[in-house]
């Protein structure tokens, strides 16, 4: 599960935050909350 979470971050890093040209950028806020939700809900869902 460590691994598919560090991947996770890892891909949102590279897609969105680098921009090709050596440059970065914040990313952005459906981004942080897409992943949240999957933290949140996808692995400690409510019973």
């Amino acid at each position: 599960m460590i691994y598919t979470l560090l991947s996770a971050r890892a891909y949102l890093a590279m897609r969105y935050v680098h921009d090709g040209k050596g440059g970065t950028g914040p990313l952005p806020k459906h981004v942080i909350d897409a992943y949240v939700k999957f933290v949140t809900r996808g692995l400690f869902a409510a019973e």
